[in-house]
């Protein structure tokens, strides 16, 4: 099945603005996902207060970057398999199978529905692939993934 997208995500909006994702969890397990677009230096600390437990900060520009370096061939970038998907974010093949399976990435542009399909992943969706690494690294849990990556692809204002 072909996906078609029309509307700006917040995701795309945020690279367009070079914006920094910023996620604070309180320490009644409440969190806050939000996306600084201006001039901010990586200084977690200047977001802290007492009720912060934690702050992680994401380069979206940087992990774009990085992943649009790598995909260098002119045409391609017309959809990838999960293999060379999670290739550009140094990410296996069976872990983009299974973040898929797990609701954390949905492909843009091929989606299976039966048995003998193919999923086919965009630009966009290698970027997110990138950006779940970044947050699987700081070892956050699938749930508060799946709620940051669903903040990142709602429709953008």
């Amino acid at each position: 099945m072909i996906k078609a997208n029309a509307t700006i995500t917040k995701l795309e909006q945020a690279l367009a603005a070079n914006a920094t994702l910023a996620v604070k969890i309180f320490s009644d397990g409440s969190r806050e996902i939000t996306l600084i677009s201006e001039f901010f230096p990586f200084r977690p600390y200047a977001m802290q207060d007492e009720k912060t437990e934690k702050i992680f900060m994401v380069n979206l520009p940087l992990i774009a970057g990085r992943v649009k370096e790598k995909i260098s061939k002119p045409g391609e970038g017309l959809g990838f398999l999960s293999k060379k998907a999670g290739s550009f974010s140094g990410v296996e093949q069976r872990t983009v199978q299974l973040w898929t399976e797990r609701g954390l990435i949905s492909p843009d542009i091929a989606d299976t529905s039966g048995t003998g399909q193919r999923r086919l992943y965009g630009v966009l969706n290698c970027i997110e692939i990138g950006i779940i690494r970044s947050l699987a690294q700081e070892r956050l849990s699938f749930k508060l993934i799946r709620e940051i990556m669903a903040y990142l692809r709602a429709q953008g204002r």
